[in-house]
């Protein structure tokens, strides 16, 4: 689908690493369009992943038609929501993780 310009497109990997915007409609991109600082805007009512709307660049849209609209018009004019540093979001939990199994301790 199109709409002013945007294409609302599949999942396809590594989409949100090549791109300066991203209109997605699936969950597992708002991670990487916020670790990215890539704006986001989601098409659903809810989401798995809050702290990506409340420190990361993505924006619960809904259903909500005129809002994608001008929201879509804000992100193209350059007026983009800026992500904050997410805790633990550093690229560094494999190595946390390993660290962690190394000392034999429980995840549990």
């Amino acid at each position: 689908a199109v709409l002013d310009g945007s294409k609302i497109l599949p999942r396809i990997p590594s989409l949100a690493a090549r791109s300066h915007r991203g209109h997605y409609r699936f969950r597992g991109v708002q991670e990487e369009t916020s670790f990215l600082g890539v704006p986001c805007l989601t098409l659903r009512e809810n989401t798995e992943r809050p702290i990506t709307v409340s420190q990361g660049t993505n924006q619960l849209i809904g259903r909500d038609i005129s809002l994608l609209k001008s929201e879509i018009r804000r992100i193209l004019s350059g007026d983009t929501k800026k992500a904050s540093p997410i805790p633990l979001w550093d690229g560094h939990a494999a190595e946390r993780i390993a660290k962690v199994v190394i000392r034999g301790q429980h995840l549990l």
